[in-house]
């Protein structure tokens, strides 16, 4: 199996291959998509730091190095 990459656009739901990979023409292909969404669906927000409350947690350095 063989890797290739190259950008192009969809149109009308058809890819066009650039003209120097015509070699492909008739030939078995396995195609993968990545698209550039320029608006994400994810939470832009982020990710917030974890709190935990220790104020009455004690234990000694070797507990501590055991976990």
């Amino acid at each position: 199996m063989q890797a290739l990459e190259f950008e192009t656009n969809v149109e009308n739901g058809t890819i066009f291959l650039p003209k120097n990979l015509g070699m492909l023409n008739n030939k078995h292909v396995k195609v993968v998509l990545m698209t550039f969404d320029t608006n994400p669906s994810f939470n832009k927000k982020g990710f917030s730091a974890p709190t935990l409350k220790t104020k009455n947690f004690t234990f000694s350095r070797d507990e501590a190095n055991e976990r």
